[in-house]
């Protein structure tokens, strides 16, 4: 189906423009008391970008039914200046937005493998157990330190505690 309006005509445009600018002033009252998004925040950016629309719409609008005589060719021109300024600052505010979620996003992503590498460090280096320490004592076999030989494994001890294959035998 195609539809085909004719642009010369003033009434059409007229039309259109209302019709759009009615269209955003009802999703204005609809987001503002029905709150559809789940967020907080994403009802009140819904609200900025539809209640700019709706200026968007209403400016020219007025500049339609306005005739000639009050606004003239000049003032035309500085209003759409004014159009251009308000359609620049809501994709900056957008803009600003999106790159404050992002830049959360991957601080959360950096945070989050940082407690990663943490933890995964910490598990390297042992947590203190016992079984840590274990492991650490039967790997020094150097000759200073205390050792014995028994049953093919090494002994050692610490705080008067022999520690051999996860058995702790008292010192003597």
């Amino acid at each position: 189906m195609v539809f085909y309006m004719i642009p010369e005509e003033p009434t059409v445009l007229l039309f259109n423009v209302f019709l759009q600018a009615l269209m955003s002033a009802g999703l204005v009252i609809y987001v503002t008391t029905c709150q559809p998004f789940e967020e907080l925040k994403d009802n009140y950016i819904e609200i900025f970008n539809e209640s700019t629309i709706f200026i968007l719409f209403v400016i020219p609008l007025a500049a339609i039914i306005v005739d000639e005589s009050i606004l003239d060719a000049p003032s035309r021109v500085n209003l759409g200046y004014v159009l251009i300024g308000i359609l620049l600052l809501n994709l900056g505010v957008n803009y600003l937005i999106f790159m404050l979620h992002l830049l959360y996003q991957i601080y959360l992503k950096l945070k989050k493998f940082y407690k990663k590498m943490c933890q995964k460090k910490k598990s390297k280096q042992g947590d203190g157990s016992l079984d840590d320490t274990k492991k650490n004592l039967m790997q020094d076999t150097s000759p200073g330190s205390k050792y014995l030989q028994r049953r093919g494994t090494f002994l050692r001890e610490v705080n008067g505690v022999y520690i051999d294959e996860g058995e702790l035998f008292p010192a003597r």
